[in-house]
């Protein structure tokens, strides 16, 4: 399925399903938030459109026989987006907003999974539509959610296959070890790992991949504290051995301790960019929740 996402309208096109009863197919695009559900007629050939959708996060859940697609979309504001920025090689940028701002739209359009309606992106110096922009990168989502009957060393296997790097079993077993994951648990299949191990296993599979650059769409998002300060301590010594790092996060308290530059995007427009340090002296003790609200509420 490919979702074209503007202000207020929601487009796709369903690629793998038998468009010969897409005429009597409906579904759903469902937002939580303000508990609003909208029908989505599919044309004959698989397209479909909705409009007037109000700005935030919409799920697109469409159903058809024994198969069914999901996916989590985000409606941007009428207003035009803003975001200029440029990251420097070797550094650790956070990006923060509060939910909507648009930080995992902004990361999904690096990627090209979003189109952008103007501007550019370049990721060293190529535009992030050729598929050759992609190289450098590595990402991990906020739910890493490998197929659940394939076991963590067959995901390991497969994504290091995908990258075009050769599957290194030893140093797999002690990324593992470092994240405190037992090697052993990677002969089980993925329906047995909790979150916090499902997320590990992301993580490692973005460092198997060996690449200069990685994107992270709340990486600690439901990690217990152990779990929690395992990844950090492993973001920040792959940021002092020189990897670039972006990543959304509302877990402030992390800021200081992997990041040396912090992005601030609210209602599509990039409100704050500069050093940690001086996105903390914003608050007099140094609170970047405090830091956050002085940084929104201008």
């Amino acid at each position: 399925m490919v979702l074209v996402v503007g202000s207020g309208v929601l487009k796709g096109t369903i690629t793998d399903m038998d468009s010969s009863r897409f005429a009597v197919l409906m579904s759903t695009v469902y937002n939580g938030t303000r508990q609003e559900r909208r029908d989505i007629a599919i044309n004959p050939n698989g397209t479909f459109e909705v409009a007037g959708l109000a700005a935030g996060n919409w799920r697109v859940s469409i159903q058809f026989g024994s198969q069914s697609f999901e996916e989590d979309v985000q409606i941007p504001s009428g207003q035009t987006v803003e975001r200029t920025f440029e990251l420097a090689t070797g550094a650790a940028t956070a990006l923060l907003g509060v939910n909507g701002a648009g930080k995992s739209t902004l990361i999904r359009a690096v990627l090209d999974l979003v189109r952008i309606d103007a501007g550019r992106i370049e990721i060293f110096g190529v535009d992030h539509r050729m598929p050759a922009a992609r190289a450098p990168l590595a990402y991990l989502g906020e739910r890493f959610l490998p197929p659940h009957a394939a076991r963590g060393r067959e995901v390991l296997e497969l994504l290091c296959r995908l990258h075009g790097v050769p599957f290194d079993r030893q140093r797999a077993g002690a990324e593992c070890v470092a994240l405190q994951l037992e090697p052993a648990v990677l002969e089980r299949t993925a329906r047995e790992y909790s979150k916090g191990m499902l997320q590990k296993l992301g993580l490692v599979a973005c460092l198997l991949a060996g690449r200069p650059l990685l994107l992270l769409d709340e990486p600690m998002s439901g990690l217990d504290p152990v779990a929690h300060a395992l990844i950090r301590d492993r973001l920040r010594a792959l940021h002092d051995a020189g990897t670039t790092l972006l990543f959304s996060t509302h877990a402030l308290g992390d800021l200081a301790a992997i990041c040396d530059r912090v992005l601030v995007l609210h209602e599509g427009a990039l409100v704050f960019d500069d050093t940690t340090a001086r996105f903390l002296a914003l608050d007099p003790h140094g609170n970047p929740e405090r830091a956050l609200l002085g940084v929104l509420a201008a």
